[in-house]
């Protein structure tokens, strides 16, 4: 399928959201690395445009400094997509996989981190009892994703996206004890702490793009552009946005960047990601051709200081105009980096 222009301003639009926020909230972030993401350079800055053969394009900087932080705008949102690409070619070993949403009680007094390792003894307690022989016998390879919503009303909601792949498919008796076994060890309720979701044969190519899509919402939720139904629970990019407008939000980011810290959010087990290594590159997408952009290190430098200024986006239009250009982007780079630079200072 070919991208259209639609789709490619999506992207650039998420990329754009991702960019802002991560300017405005610099000066919020729990420690250096998150703060000075982006804006150091370690070696001379290259900006790389791909084409990809149905003719849609991406840009990044390199030889940036990147904190790689799950709290984040952009290093967080990249690490969702990244984990997408991870997921399409795991399925892309086929099998019939089974779709399971994991949650726990929690209250408004209660910390990221609280809800958090709640899940995860959540997580180990099905390793035992009648719920542990079902997951044990049938459970071939497990694909985990950490989803987070936050509301006034109950505070942080951590929930687990998990996928199992199976041999068969779970009898109704089999999904009770699961979701028993879920409710006595979390305190959960029955009906609403295990829920099963869709069961499908990946082998079928549609499946595993509606599998990997739903996780790559995940990546808009980080960026701010994700539509959500209920509108007292906030994604983590709409509680960026409003921490950028009222700072009675501000802890609630930093609390976040704080407790993530070191948490693998997105996890192939051991099983899932031989699948994933052993499975052939899924989709199988071909570049075309690709241009690398030099940037004067002392230019870049001067971009990364206008962002810090109040241009938020500084940083982010050359990409944007390599991503637009028509043939080489080099001339579009450089016109774009020249009137930023030649702009007075916001």
């Amino acid at each position: 399928m070919s991208a259209t222009p639609a789709d490619d301003s999506d992207r650039l639009r998420r990329l754009a959201s991702s960019y802002e926020l991560r300017a405005h909230l610099r000066p919020y972030a729990v420690d250096d690395r998150i703060r000075k993401c982006g804006s150091v350079v370690y070696t001379d800055p290259q900006l790389i445009t791909v084409e990809w053969e149905d003719g849609s394009r991406s840009a990044r900087w390199s030889g940036i400094v990147l904190c790689n932080r799950a709290g984040c705008p952009v290093c967080g949102a990249a690490r969702a997509r990244r984990f997408h690409d991870q997921l399409l070619r795991t399925l892309g070993s086929g099998g019939l996989w089974q779709h399971v949403i994991l949650t726990v009680p929690h209250t408004p007094a209660d910390s990221w981190s609280d809800v958090y390792e709640r899940l995860l003894a959540g997580v180990r307690g099905l390793s035992h009892g009648q719920a542990g022989r079902i997951v044990m016998r049938d459970v071939q390879a497990t694909v985990r994703a950490t989803e987070t919503t936050w509301s006034v009303r109950s505070g942080w909601h951590v929930h687990l996206h998990v996928l199992w792949r199976l041999p068969r498919r779970l009898l109704d008796e089999e999904r009770a004890v699961v979701a028993a076994q879920w409710a006595a060890t979390t305190g959960a309720h029955l009906e609403h702490g295990c829920r099963f979701g869709l069961t499908a044969d990946c082998d079928q190519p549609d499946v595993r793009q509606q599998f990997a899509a739903y996780l790559a919402k995940l990546a808009h939720e980080m960026s701010g552009t994700a539509k959500v139904a209920h509108p007292e629970h906030w994604t983590l990019g709409e509680l960026y946005q409003r921490a950028t407008e009222d700072e009675q939000f501000v802890p609630l980011v930093r609390a976040y960047q704080r407790e993530t810290k070191g948490r693998r959010l997105y996890q192939l087990d051991r099983r899932a990601q031989q699948l994933h290594d052993s499975a052939p590159e899924f989709p199988a997408r071909v570049v075309v051709r690709s241009w690398t952009c030099p940037v004067d290190r002392q230019e870049y430098r001067s971009l990364s200081r206008r962002e810090r200024a109040g241009d938020a986006l500084a940083l982010y239009l050359p990409l944007e105009a390599a991503v637009r250009a028509r043939g080489d982007p080099l001339d579009e780079v450089e016109d774009t980096v020249y009137s930023l630079l030649a702009a007075r200072p916001p």
